[in-house]
């Protein structure tokens, strides 16, 4: 019995195929969406930990924060769930003393696992805040102004 050419790339696409999809690692995506009144804020602190923030200017009278969330290893039902539940809910501290208004999570963000299997999270942040509200000086954040 010989095996014709066609036939070992047929099932070499097929082994191929098969490697691929199962390196896949599953991957859902969400928007995240808040605002937080300024007051009389004229700094803002922000403790998001390592993840990404890119600072814009508005005209609107409020700070307003877009994130893109993805994490590996859940699906859809799960993320829906994990947000609903305030995973990823921010908080504003407002400091009258200092006139600073302090961003960072509502809880702690702790290891994700799922069935053994550490979900990483990745959140790119998009701030948006009024004319004249800076960012703290101590923190360093890509703006786009």
């Amino acid at each position: 019995m010989q095996i014709s050419n066609s036939m070992i790339y047929r099932l070499l696409f097929v082994i191929f195929c098969f490697i691929s999809f199962a390196q896949l690692k599953a991957q859902s995506q969400k928007k995240l969406y808040q605002s937080f009144a300024v007051q009389t804020a004229t700094t803002v602190a922000l403790e998001l930990g390592d993840f990404p923030v890119e600072v814009r200017e508005t005209e609107g009278p409020s700070i307003f924060i877009e994130g893109e969330l993805s994490v590996t290893e859940i699906d859809e039902q799960l993320l829906s769930f994990l947000v609903q539940k305030g995973r990823y809910k921010l908080k504003a501290n407002y400091n009258a003393s200092c006139q600073e208004i302090k961003l960072a999570w509502a809880k702690e963000l702790s290891t994700l696992m799922k069935a053994g299997e550490v979900c990483e999270e990745q959140i790119k942040f998009v701030l948006y805040l009024p004319k004249g509200l800076k960012i703290n000086d101590s923190q360093t954040i890509s703006a786009s102004r």
